[in-house]
């Protein structure tokens, strides 16, 4: 097969895009860095409208998957601030925490969006002809994005968007047919593994505390904590997680029996 035919959702093409919408990585870093971060709703709504310009504008794929990379950490930000509103919440959730979570859907929505339009385009050409730099990387995030997108779903318990299962199926297929399910990409915002692959990412982004018949999730751990990390057969019983350091494990020490010697209690009638 030469070329790989997607049907994915995408946004409708805007002919007249909003003039204040940053397509320059260095102007959308300078503005990043000046967003109200503690004001969440404030930076909810920039973050939203600032990705729903980009993905109704027409962009070559390099300077996309560059201003989708600076918006990313903003974005996972606002959308951990957010889910505090309702996480361990019983269903049905009240209405205001099911607006929250239905916002930080959205966000996942948008951010699946643009990188899907990287795809899409790379179909254009022969898969010879493909960029595999930047469309793996953009793959492994649209498919990052659908699989939340599927998870804020489960939280509202209502159902994902129609054709979400088959758009992650379809991005993965690509994936094995450009050969790179299994190249290392570069994620800063995996917090357990330096590197991720298509094939082989591990996430903790939804990790689970328990406390009797309590579950919430939770972005942090510490010894003691009992924890559960929803995977599918990548996580092994002796595996071990860290912030990204190198971990090396030389097995249990052992010792040479040195000087031994048997004490008897003269008087056990004696004590002290």
């Amino acid at each position: 097969m030469s070329r790989m035919h997607l049907r994915l959702s995408l946004p409708p093409r805007s002919d007249s895009p909003e003039k204040d919408i940053l397509t320059r990585p260095a102007e959308l870093e300078r503005w990043v860095a000046r967003l109200p971060m503690l004001n969440v709703g404030e930076t909810t709504l920039l973050l939203s409208r600032q990705l729903t310009g980009l993905n109704r504008m027409g962009l070559e794929d390099k300077p996309r998957l560059r201003l989708l990379e600076v918006l990313r950490p903003p974005v996972q930000h606002v959308s951990r601030e957010l889910a505090k509103g309702y996480d361990g919440l019983p269903p049905p959730l009240p209405d205001k925490a099911r607006m929250v979570a239905a916002q930080v859907r959205q966000l996942a929505a948008e951010m699946a969006f643009g990188y899907k339009l990287i795809a899409v385009n790379s179909t254009a050409t022969g898969l010879a002809q493909v960029d595999r730099a930047v469309l793996g990387t953009a793959l492994h995030r649209a498919i990052r994005y659908l699989t939340e997108l599927l998870f804020r779903s489960y939280e509202l318990y209502s159902p994902a968007p129609e054709g979400t299962w088959l758009e992650i199926h379809q991005l993965y297929r690509y994936s094995e047919l450009l050969g790179i399910t299994d190249t290392p990409l570069e994620d800063p915002l995996n917090g357990t593994l330096k590197q991720v692959s298509i094939g082989k990412q591990v996430t903790v982004g939804n990790a689970i505390t328990f406390m009797a018949q309590d579950r919430t999730t939770t972005d942090e751990a510490y010894a003691g904590d009992i924890i559960g990390i929803p995977n599918h057969g990548t996580i092994k019983l002796g595996d071990t997680f860290s912030e990204g350091e190198d971990l090396k494990f030389t097995g249990i020490p052992s010792f040479a029996p040195e000087i031994f010697r048997r004490a008897r209690i003269r008087n056990p009638l004696k004590m002290k």
